[in-house]
């Protein structure tokens, strides 16, 4: 909160915590209402129960408190049942305020709930404008406590007093509410001018901001340019004009963060920026991941403590999949290979099939690895001999609880972010392992 207060300017002595200083945010709420009028009306918006604006009431001058409206999206949050021993909105409204209900803000419209679809917020995360990507920092760390689901559906109330609207949502509605102006799809951010657009082209400035700062070279002007030419894939240009402009152009977005990267490395070596074409001798540059999923459904050698101890960190897109898909952008490898036995289980929920789905995430426990192990041969693991290798086998070991649409969504993100970095990614399986599914 008060990092969110420095980076929008917002008067700090107008901040305060309830659970420490409540005796001062009533005394601040009674100023309010006590300056409210017809036609300035205090408009308090209840993120959380309403005991604070209910004794803020009572102190308030009783003449002012129809000047008063207190704003709700949560049926839950205006019943004090919800909140034992505390006031509700009916308590407010009695001693005359009035109440304006913005209808739910939640689900497809700003999130909550089980709501996963991260890609409608790309445009924050993506985005030149520093002030979008801390926003986007502040749901994502949120989401840590919250099973991963994206949640602003708070802020879908600020959203209908802005706009009128009580049918917004994260994309469009909020992205173009916001983006006139101060993050247009091409903008000059610090020296460099780029389409803002381009997922691709937006990593490179990352790396070219960080170079031009640690080099000192903030005088320099680099403009990133795409020009389509399908016949030469992830080409580029880099031409100097002068000590201080820098023009990088790419066949294609890939071609342009190719150069972006080359001009970012020269810049943290000390070396020249000079002038240079390149095209990519290999064109399909990758890794082969033998990818350990889960134990229940293995990749091809899964039995040492190197794969076991690792399914936690498939599951882990922020400390795992976004540096190694950057890591992979900045070595210009375009292609990763997951090699395993039988993916899909972790990977979708087939309608009439459902049954194969296989929710939460287990590994080996560690007592029963040894040479001889092998997690493909059913009997290592199937103890009660049932068929089916599954927790009551006592064989596993939690690693993460995790709902199918949970692992979907995790998937989908992983996915979308290979395909910003420029990364294709392929999924092979030796066989047919038929573990989870077979009989469903």
């Amino acid at each position: 909160m008060v990092e969110g207060t420095q980076k929008f300017k917002f008067t700090q002595t107008k901040l305060f915590d309830c659970q420490t200083d409540l005796e001062a945010v009533i005394d601040n709420v009674v100023a309010e209402i006590n300056k409210s009028s017809a036609g300035s009306r205090f408009w308090y918006v209840q993120a959380g129960p309403f005991e604070v604006a209910y004794l803020a009431l009572l102190k308030a001058d009783p003449d002012k408190r129809k000047y008063c409206n207190l704003v709700s999206h949560s049926a839950a949050n205006d019943r004090p049942d919800h909140w034992p021993g505390q006031h509700g909105k009916d308590d407010c409204v009695a001693l005359g305020a009035k109440f304006f209900f913005t209808e739910k803000q939640g689900k497809d419209k700003f999130g909550g709930g089980n709501f996963y679809e991260w890609q409608l917020v790309d445009w924050m995360k993506n985005s030149p404008c520093p002030e979008y990507r801390w926003v986007y920092s502040r749901l994502k760390k949120t989401a840590e406590h919250k099973h991963g689901v994206l949640d602003a559906s708070d802020g879908g109330m600020a959203f209908v007093l802005a706009t009128g609207d009580t049918d917004g949502n994260f994309s469009p509605k909020l992205r173009d509410f916001l983006g006139t102006g101060w993050a247009k799809p091409s903008r000059v951010a610090t020296s460099i001018e780029y389409d803002a657009q381009i997922p691709q082209l937006a990593f490179a400035v990352q790396e070219l901001n960080a170079a031009i700062k640690e080099a000192g070279r903030d005088e320099l002007k680099v403009m990133l340019i795409v020009k389509p030419d399908e016949a030469s894939a992830e080409s580029f240009q880099i031409r100097t004009n002068g000590p201080n402009q820098i023009e990088v152009t790419g066949t294609d977005a890939n071609g342009t963060m190719y150069g972006a990267i080359e001009v970012a490395e020269c810049l943290k070596l000390g070396l020249p920026v000079e002038n240079a074409s390149r095209t990519p001798f290999v064109k399909k540059r990758g890794l082969k991941v033998n990818i350990p999923w889960d134990c229940r459904t293995p990749s091809y050698c899964d039995k040492g403590t190197a794969a076991q101890s690792n399914i936690v960190n498939v599951w882990d897109f922020e400390g795992f999949w976004k540096p190694y898909f950057d890591d992979m952008a900045r070595y210009r490898y375009n292609v990763l290979s997951l090699w395993s036995t039988h993916a899909y289980p972790n990977l979708v929920k087939v309608p009439g099939y459902e049954a194969c789905a296989m929710p939460d995430v287990y590994r080996v426990k560690e007592e029963l690895l040894h040479p001889k192990f092998d997690g493909k041969i059913r009997p290592d693991l199937d103890a009660n001999g049932d068929g089916q290798v599954t927790p009551q086998d006592g064989t596993m070991t939690l690693v993460k609880k995790m709902t199918m649409d949970e692992k979907i969504s995790h998937w989908k993100q992983v996915f979308q972010y290979a395909e910003d970095r420029g990364i294709e990614i392929y999924l092979f399986h030796w066989d047919v392992y038929v573990n989870g599914s077979e009989g469903k």
